[in-house]
């Protein structure tokens, strides 16, 4: 038998596999130890690095792909970017993991990775041809280094994601009983989770407060990611209102007349409220006359809340009368205006819109 290595039938090595070890050897040290878990896949089928991330010590148990590809040398792109072809069955491989995933490009001859993220080469892909999955091979850009900045921001996405998630599993959990039930899990471009009846419950139970403290805008958002169309009355008062705000008379209208068809529903206050703004608005709306307005408002129990607001509005048309005057002064707005702001146990709000009228007539 032969014993001369140089004569031997063995596996040759090639420069191939020395960079495929280079690239690795490279990108490792670049992942700081106490936030990141590096797992490098035995089992090579589309993903060479598997990381978990780390929080206040604590190993998450979510976090990121990456696919890494090397080159000794190769030419620039017109834009800065380096090419390289990657096959379709691997992009798709990666979509399936269902974690934040990235590609990165090792060149030797600068000794530096650029790295690009799974999301927008499917973004990229999808622009220039929405049947991109047909094709076998796409050649992917690489422009971005990664360095320091780059893997924070990694470390953020991945952060952000796994918690989405975490909250998409712990509401299927949460919710098992109600999904039968049409009750939808809703998630937002910004990684938030929240289903239809939590979206309902914070409405009713805190949107009353939220409009009083200018949240018009916060709640038409909610309201937005919703899906189921059966709402309460109260929830529709809540919209109606918000719109109502903001300025949306016919959304407002809209919402004020689905809550006033179960308006019997309401508590007694929220009924004055609802008869006052419902009706409020069609008068300005000229659905009602001023006649049919009075006769429909006129029956609010003295000093309730619905009676001082309709004593803020009778204030607000005296306002007028300071046009008419030699001295560009209304007697009455004064006294009235006055009047209801010293009420006694007088809602704050009301106090609120009153004093507003009185700087405006100032």
């Amino acid at each position: 038998m032969k014993h001369d290595i140089n004569d031997l039938n063995l596996p040759q090595d090639s420069r191939n596999s020395q960079l495929e070890i280079i690239s690795k050897n490279y990108f490792r040290p670049l992942f700081d130890v106490t936030k990141f878990v590096a797992k490098e896949e035995v089992i090579d089928n589309g993903i060479d690095f598997r990381f978990e991330i780390k929080k206040n010590n604590y190993v998450l148990g979510f976090g990121f792909n990456f696919q890494l590809k090397s080159s000794e040398s190769t030419k620039r792109n017109q834009d800065g970017s380096y090419s390289k072809s990657i096959k379709t069955s691997n992009i798709e491989y990666l979509l399936n993991n269902g974690q934040p995933a990235y590609y990165g490009f090792y060149i030797e001859e600068e000794k530096t990775i650029y790295f690009t993220s799974l999301k927008n080469v499917i973004s990229e892909l999808t622009t220039a041809n929405p049947e991109w999955q047909k094709q076998p091979n796409h050649t992917i850009r690489f422009l971005t280094k990664l360095d320091n900045e780059s893997i924070d921001n990694i470390y953020e996405i991945a952060f952000k994601e796994g918690l989405m998630q975490r909250k998409i599993q712990s509401k299927f959990a949460e919710n098992l009983s109600f999904i039968k039930n049409e009750n939808k899990i809703i998630i937002d471009f910004d990684s938030n989770v929240i289903t239809d009846s939590e979206i309902t419950s914070l409405i009713e139970k805190y949107g009353l407060t939220m409009v009083d403290n200018f949240q018009w805008v916060k709640i038409i958002n909610l309201h937005k990611q919703s899906t189921n169309g059966n709402k309460t009355p109260k929830y529709n008062l809540v919209l109606g209102l918000s719109f109502y705000y903001s300025g949306e008379y016919f959304k407002a209208l809209d919402f004020f007349k689905e809550s006033y068809k179960n308006i019997d529903s309401l508590d007694s206050h929220l009924r004055e409220y609802l008869i006052f703004v419902y009706y409020g608005l069609q008068r300005i709306m000229n659905i009602v006359n001023d006649e049919e307005y009075e006769s429909i408002t006129g029956t609010f129990k003295e000093n309730s809340d619905m009676y001082m607001y309709k004593q803020l509005e009778l204030a607000t048309n005296l306002m007028g009368k300071m046009y008419t005057s030699e001295n560009h002064v209304s007697q009455e707005f004064e006294e009235k205006i006055e009047q209801i702001i010293n009420t006694p146990n007088i809602s704050e709000n009301i106090i609120l819109f009153a004093n507003i009228e009185k700087v405006q007539y100032q």
